[in-house]
């Protein structure tokens, strides 16, 4: 079978392409349990059992995009699902090919499982990410994306 460049190649095989890109305040946020110390908390997440968060640290998922880089979607995209009671398994490569840093491919099947509740998630991420930074800007987030691979 031909290797998969193009995101109608990826789609076709069962997957999709998301990204998570702009954390130009620090790495992204994970909801915390109960029992974590949390970095901030919205109200807007109270009803959604999201109230509290905490900075992504890498090693809360190790065997991610390799030595030396300081952030992996994939390793984020399964903490962040994990810390939601979500399945999601994301991978950094795709028939051996990796893409850059800020993207993932995960099975179409569970992405349609879960999408919702992970949306929904992120964009209070979001304003939690808002409130510990201040500002306006917070990492964006998007599904079904073209493909970018590591040369």
């Amino acid at each position: 079978m031909a290797v998969a460049r193009t995101l109608e190649q990826f789609q076709a095989r069962g997957y999709t392409v998301l990204t998570v890109q702009s954390c130009r305040r620090g790495l992204p946020l994970v909801p915390t349990g109960a029992t974590m110390e949390a970095t901030v908390s919205i109200s807007a997440g109270q009803s959604a059992g999201l109230e509290h968060w905490t900075r992504f640290n890498p090693d809360m998922a190790p065997n991610g995009c390799g030595e030396g880089t300081r952030f992996c979607v994939s390793d984020y995209v399964r903490t962040f699902a994990s810390r939601l009671g979500l399945e999601l398994a994301a991978y950094n490569a795709l028939d051996g090919q990796r893409l850059v840093p800020y993207q993932c491919v995960v099975a179409r099947k569970e992405w349609e499982a879960v999408k919702d509740r992970f949306v929904e998630a992120f964009l209070l991420q979001k304003k939690a990410y808002r409130r510990a930074n201040g500002g306006s800007t917070a990492p964006s987030f998007h599904a079904d994306v073209q493909p970018r691979v590591v040369d």
